[in-house]
């Protein structure tokens, strides 16, 4: 098969394979051979195959040197020498090209000379994400072949959905880093060269899909916790482990509970475990147990039938139904009744289903993630869990750290919820931020963080900005939780924290449940629920 063979001046720079029936050439990126030098045309020339023979045109509208003569059209003889600005190009008419696998899109391939092994020796690699949604996350390459995509079983797990799920391989040689495209969807390219394979230098880019990735010598010191995994953000060892849970978890198919005070960000995880899993292709289907009146949660998890119940018009899937292929996020799965527990447990179990008023038995495959703000252990104690569901949900837990026991992350944070907006945090404000104990968490941290934004003068965040959970005015202090004069310290648990808030709030609009509720952004079963649990009737 025809090639062109790429010299810039008298250095060879790459091999490009003919196998499209219009290969265009120049300076813009929209070329397939793209040659970045002002003195070439962003659309140069045009190589075009018809029947045996491969003809060029100019594109420039100044002519093209083809073998020191200026033509306009010409048939490519082997040979023949394209001069474009500062290159030359080799036309060859007898490359050989090994069947390509049937299952494999062939694209051009780039061979660049990489690195001499007098220069690199036995140096170390490191693969670096510079932008896309994972960007910040990096990799050693060591002695093995890194494989990288989106699917949970690669060695290098990216987020990007215009990526494959087996993208390309990395492999560590004398002579730097050998890449190789595998067949992937949006192709590979390397410094704006869509490639097959080649061998690369330090600094290049790679880009695939919307991800850029970039080759650099690992440093030799201690490796640098990746600050974030998906939308989670934190560096800190508790959120580590969180990380390692997540990756492990997300590999498997059984049913995972996450376990964390409110405002953690469960709902995060669950999508993250969605996203790593051999199951984001399919549907991730989210039920809040604690925002459904309980009359109609059998109906949103299993559907109903026409006219199974007053106000059923129609047919209705239901989560379990709509899951298929994908996975169910069960929100606050310790406000779900007692009696649809074993309902619930039946469907898990058995992995089929009935829609209300229906008598068929519908089978779906799902994965269940569940979620709670409860020690669901404590709540199988005190009768309000069934046993046997919690170990069926409890195969693969996950606890999460509320964000007083990982204050090292609040800068992240701070960056992560202020990106993209101009703003300055003075290092006294960011102090504050740290020691401030959180009781909502991350989310309260975000909404401080959005309220501040709101009240700031032109582009600094001030102290008198910060209105904490429950702060009165601006500038207000914190909400004081002891309710009288005498009592001394602060409550440490979240649960004291809870029953104070809701108290004050119920003293505030004199015993309102719905004016209570939609203060405290909660819903109104979730409010009926904690104040017979915390006794505040």
């Amino acid at each position: 098969m025809a090639s062109v063979r790429i010299y810039l001046k008298d250095e060879f720079r790459w091999s490009y394979t003919l196998l499209d029936q219009e290969v265009y050439i120049g300076r813009s990126r929209e070329n397939h051979v793209v040659l970045p030098h002002p003195e070439v045309s962003r659309h140069h020339a045009l190589i075009r195959k018809e029947g045996r023979n491969y003809i060029v045109e100019d594109q420039s509208g100044r002519g093209l040197s083809v073998n020191d003569g200026n033509v306009a059209k010409v048939i490519l003889k082997d040979k023949d020498i394209l001069h474009v600005g500062v290159y030359r190009l080799v036309f060859a008419s007898d490359v050989v090209v090994d069947n390509p696998s049937d299952t494999m899109t062939w694209e051009p391939t780039l061979d660049l000379p990489g690195a001499s092994a007098t220069q690199l020796g036995n140096a170390k690699f490191e693969l670096v994400v510079t932008a896309g949604p994972d960007e910040g996350k990096r990799v050693a390459i060591g002695n093995r072949v890194l494989k990288v995509g989106r699917s949970s079983r690669s060695d290098f797990p990216v987020a990007d959905k215009t990526v494959s799920n087996l993208h390309l391989e990395l492999e560590a040689g004398p002579s730097g880093v050998h890449v190789r495209d595998m067949g992937s969807t949006n192709g590979t390219c390397v410094d704006g060269q869509k490639i097959q394979s080649l061998t690369v230098a330090l600094g290049s880019e790679i880009q695939i899909g919307n991800t850029t990735l970039k080759l650099f010598m690992e440093e030799e010191t201690t490796p640098v916790a990746p600050p974030s995994l998906g939308g989670l953000v934190g560096k800190s060892l508790n959120m580590q482990e969180v990380y390692k849970w997540i990756r492990k978890a997300a590999k498997g198919d059984v049913s995972i509970l996450i376990q964390g005070e409110t405002g953690c960000g469960k709902e995060v995880v669950a999508q993250e475990i969605h996203r790593l899993s051999d199951r984001s292709e399919g549907p991730l289907i989210t039920i809040d147990c604690s925002a459904i009146p309980k009359d109609l949660i059998e109906s949103e998890l299993f559907g109903h039938e026409k006219g199974s119940f007053t106000g059923a018009i129609g047919k209705r899937k239901g989560a379990f139904e709509l899951a298929d292929g994908g996975t169910v996020f069960l929100d606050e799965i310790g406000e779900l009744p007692l009696d649809m527990q074993p309902k619930l447990l039946r469907v898990l179990e058995e992995k089929q289903l009935k829609r209300i008023g229906g008598g068929e038995r519908i089978k779906s495959d799902f994965r269940v993630v569940a979620a709670t703000n409860r020690w669901l252990d404590q709540e199988v104690l005190t009768g309000n869990f069934r046993s046997d569901l919690y170990f069926r949900l409890n195969v693969v837990p996950i606890s999460l750290p509320p964000l007083r026991e990982r204050r090292e992350d609040i800068p992240l944070l701070v960056n992560h919820f202020l990106k993209g907006k101009s703003v300055h945090v003075p290092q006294a404000v960011l102090d504050t931020l740290i020691q401030h104990p959180w009781p909502g968490n991350v989310r309260e941290l975000r909404n401080v963080l959005e309220r501040g934004v709101v009240l700031m003068e032109e582009n600094t965040l001030s102290m008198d900005d910060l209105l904490f959970f429950g702060a009165g005015k601006k500038g207000g202090a914190p909400m004081p939780w002891a309710e009288t004069e005498g009592a001394s310290a602060a409550p440490v648990s979240l649960e004291e924290v809870e029953q104070q808030v809701i108290r004050r709030a119920l003293k505030t609009h004199e015993g309102d449940k719905k004016a209570v509720a939609k203060e405290l952004g909660i819903a109104l079963s979730t409010l009926y629920e904690k104040i017979r649990r915390f006794k505040l009737d």
